[in-house]
């Protein structure tokens, strides 16, 4: 009969020998929620990615680092996140070669101490919980590719502001306002699909390469400015719902320069909506864009 000291050690031996074979399995490891085919094509363009698992804010640079001359193209970030990992992911500017961002598992939590600090006054950025904060990756020139945390709510003003190589932005449902100039300058985004918890959109927002959006329905407020230079607009609500939007211009301005002289031109952007409907859009928005029916309605 074993005594109780012998099935302690017993016991002890085998949770040890557990522990060693999930370890060989790679049971217990961290997993990202991004899919195969998606992983698979950012693996094939930039390497497998470099994983960073985070047990609380503020530790990202001690669990990085990296030094000079390393390479770093593909990063992947789970856990919490707070001012201080913004804030050294900020001094990356050109090092390391940083073109792509996964946040899918990671949750950015609010804290005291500021993510960026070198402008003015009122740069001074502090991390809120589940906001993509204004200027949130200034110092990242050379970044391609960014997927936003799942559990995002909203995106401040000008957060990705100037991003000029940003090609692909991935914003999770759940996100329900996005600020001024979020994506304003990023000259390379030519496409965003615009989450369904959608609530609130800024003051021109978008890029000036996407020509094409379409307006989630759960939207509630658009800028009385428009939403900036998008030549095709998809939108769907009823008579009743489109009411809400009587105040709001969608027209912008193209300016063109003759020598030393400036001309605006007016632009009405081609606003596609069910077919039905036609004549409460162009009321709803009085002259200020062309109303067509939904191709896809057809």
């Amino acid at each position: 009969m074993l005594h109780y000291k012998d099935m302690k050690n017993w016991f002890f031996k085998a949770m040890v020998i557990l522990a060693a074979a999930l370890l060989l399995n790679g049971c217990g490891e961290y997993e990202s929620s991004m899919d195969e085919e998606t992983e698979g094509a950012l693996v094939e363009q930039y390497g497998e990615p470099v994983v960073v698992e985070l047990s609380k804010p503020g530790t990202l640079k001690s669990k990085l680092g990296y030094k000079e001359g390393q390479e770093l193209p593909f990063l992947r970030v789970a856990g919490q996140m707070g001012a201080e990992d913004f804030a050294y992911l900020n001094t990356f500017s050109g090092r390391y070669g940083l073109k792509v961002i996964d946040l899918l598992d990671a949750t950015i939590v609010a804290g005291d101490s500021a993510y960026l600090k070198n402008m003015d006054e009122d740069a001074y950025k502090i991390t809120k919980d589940n906001v993509l904060g204004s200027y949130m990756f200034d110092g990242l020139s050379r970044l391609e590719k960014l997927y936003l945390p799942r559990n995002l709510t909203k995106i401040e003003n000008s957060a990705l502001y100037g991003r000029y190589n940003l090609d692909y932005v991935f914003m999770p449902q759940g996100v329900k306002e996005i600020g001024d100039y979020a994506f304003k300058g990023c000259s390379q985004l030519s496409s965003l699909v615009l989450p369904d918890s959608l609530e609130i959109i800024g003051y021109q927002p978008f890029s000036e390469g996407i020509k094409s959006i379409r307006i989630p329905r759960t939207v509630k407020e658009l800028s009385d400015s428009g939403i900036g230079e998008i030549e095709d607009i998809y939108m769907e609500w009823t008579p009743e719902e489109v009411e809400k939007f009587q105040d709001v211009s969608l027209e912008w301005i193209r300016f063109e320069h003759n020598g030393n002289q400036s001309i605006m031109h007016f632009i009405r952007p081609t606003l596609h909506v069910p077919a039905e409907y036609i004549d409460a859009y162009k009321q709803a928005f009085r002259g200020s864009c062309k109303v067509v029916a939904d191709a896809d309605e057809e």
